[in-house]
């Protein structure tokens, strides 16, 4: 099997990897679909995705085992290919993913994804359990995207333009929470103190089969890590997330 670009180099000797962060057990997520051996046709996990084919089933990388999954095969995302660059497709009419584990403040999330289109009130990450808990979402004029919590304001910017890629850092840490693309200047405010019970991608119901709010992105993967990350670590996590795109910051 043809490796992708993140994967070759993380095998790199001395080369970084966001799983390195996970040591000792420490809770959160990795995924990165350049790494086509974590890509599933089905959700059994018995079938290699094939680019433009569905992707019933993405392997977490973390090594806790929360994987994503889209249990219909109408709603899974495509598989493509640009180049030597690897991204999810979802098509912001019923395409989701979902994972069921815990998420508590603080955290780090930082992802690697293209709004395709912009659509008001389209969820590009959500709660398994409320859809509106730690949320990044389009919301306001386009481009704009948000952090939510119910407990907390919301955090807004629209330094990502629809049609670029782009590398979305949020910092949920309640009155210190932040909303950075790329290395602009972060946005701060409230992200109140809410817990999750796990990770919708691209939708806002945990029954994929009948999502809604779902974004029209481009995926090239997420980075999500309980506590909080120091800023050299931020630093590395960010330029990996570019490097999918095939991008440097």
């Amino acid at each position: 099997m043809k490796l992708g670009l993140g994967l070759r180099s993380s095998r790199r000797g001395g080369s970084f990897s966001p799983a390195s962060l996970f040591a000792g057990g420490v809770g959160g997520a990795f995924y990165q679909p350049s790494d086509l051996s974590t890509l599933y046709s089905d959700i059994a996990g018995t079938t290699a995705a094939v680019v433009n084919g569905p992707v019933g089933k993405m392997l977490d990388k973390s090594g806790n085992g929360n994987h994503l999954t889209s249990p219909v095969d109408a709603c899974r995302p495509i598989l493509r290919q640009s180049g030597a660059l690897y991204y999810l497709e979802f098509d912001g009419t019923d395409d989701g993913m979902r994972a069921a584990f815990a998420m508590t403040q603080p955290m780090d999330r930082i992802s690697s994804v293209r709004q395709i289109s912009w659509t008001s009130p389209d969820n590009i990450f959500s709660d398994y359990d409320n859809g509106v808990v730690l949320a990044l979402g389009q919301d306001g004029t386009s481009p704009a995207i948000y952090m939510q919590s119910t407990f907390g304001s919301n955090i807004n910017t629209s330094d990502l333009a629809v049609g670029s890629d782009g590398v979305i850092s949020e910092r949920w840490d309640g009155a210190s929470s932040s909303l950075q693309i790329d290395l602009l200047t972060a946005l701060t405010g409230s992200g109140g103190s809410a817990s999750a019970g796990g990770l919708l991608l691209a939708c806002r119901n945990a029954d994929v089969s009948n999502c809604y709010a779902t974004a029209n992105i481009r995926f090239y993967g997420a980075f999500q890590r309980s506590g909080t990350l120091s800023a050299a670590e931020k630093l590395q996590v960010q330029n990996y997330m570019a490097a999918l795109q095939g991008r440097t910051l």
